[in-house]
Parts: C-alpha cells; sequence; structure tokens
C-alpha cells in the first residue's frame, strides 16, 4: 500500500497570514450609485417577474406578430422605401431578447 500524504512545505507566510489581525470593517452608508443599483436590480427583477408570468399567451401573440411581418416583408420585397426586411428583423430581435430574457436570465434573489 502506497502512502498518499503529501508534505507541503512550511512558511513564513502561512504563519504571519494566520496570525495576522483582520482589517476592522467600518460601516458607511449606501452610496448614490449603491441606491440607484439597488434601485435598477428591482426594476429588473419586477419586470421578468411580470414578463414571465404573462409568457405563455405574449410569447404566442409576439410569434404571430413575428410571422406577420415575415409574411410583409416577403410581400414588399422589391418596394423601394418599405424596410419591411429591417421591421421584421427588429420584431424578431425582439422575441429572441424575450426569449432569453424570461428562460435564461434569472435576477438575484430568485431561484
Amino acid at each position: 500500500m502506497t502512502n498518499n500524504v503529501y508534505k507541503f512545505q512550511r512558511g513564513d507566510g502561512s504563519r504571519k497570514a494566520l496570525n495576522a489581525a483582520p482589517e476592522p470593517v467600518t460601516d458607511k452608508a449606501p452610496s448614490r450609485s449603491g441606491l440607484a443599483k439597488k434601485a435598477a436590480s428591482g426594476i429588473v427583477k419586477t419586470l421578468w417577474f411580470v414578463v414571465a408570468l404573462v409568457w405563455p399567451f405574449l410569447r404566442w401573440v409576439i410569434a404571430l406578430d413575428v410571422v406577420f411581418q415575415g409574411l410583409a416583408m416577403v410581400w414588399h420585397w422589391d418596394t423601394p422605401g418599405s424596410h419591411a426586411g429591417w421591421t421584421f428583423a427588429l420584431h424578431f430581435a425582439v422575441l429572441v431578447a424575450l426569449t432569453f430574457f424570461v428562460s435564461v436570465f434569472k435576477p438575484q434573489g430568485v431561484k
């Protein structure tokens, strides 16, 4: 049977780290940026909750809108000044972004 115990070098650095006193923690009031981050986090959490709550219905509505925009894009393909392709791309990007927001993104504190 072999000995699987590894011996590490002992140095002064490890003893100094163990004997060092921790730095005192100061209580300071939250800064403006901390309050802004907390408010933005609360808004994003609320928005995520509302969108996730209505997502089954909203997904169908936006998907039907994307299909309609795709058909309009095909219909107006050779029409100058129509910009139906960009409109379709924008609606499709919104569908993809909301799908990502609901399914992958989870706000802090939500399990």
